[in-house]
């Protein structure tokens, strides 16, 4: 009786050390899913800005006003949780 109940408290013990470091494997893997995801939007958020820099020098050169699109920009800018 007392093999047995030993078998089962270590049988017990290896399955929450399995559980325990499938749970960390799952921890990490969405820790790199959301660093992923934050580079790709950092990325995108420089290419939107250097595109809207362009256009504004570009309509700048040309004599345009631009005052309403930079009134957009710094609500977006302000709207946006980066």
């Amino acid at each position: 009786m007392f093999e047995r109940s030993k078998a089962l408290k270590e049988y017990q013990r290896k399955q929450i050390e399995i559980n325990k470091q499938k749970e960390e494997a799952a921890f990490a893997e969405q820790l790199k899913v959301v660093a992923l995801s934050k580079a790709m939007h950092d990325q995108e958020e420089r290419h939107f800005y250097s595109y809207a820099d362009k256009c504004l020098k570009e309509w700048t050169d040309k004599g345009k006003n631009v005052k309403g699109l930079l009134m957009e920009l710094k609500e977006y800018k302000g709207n946006n949780p980066l």
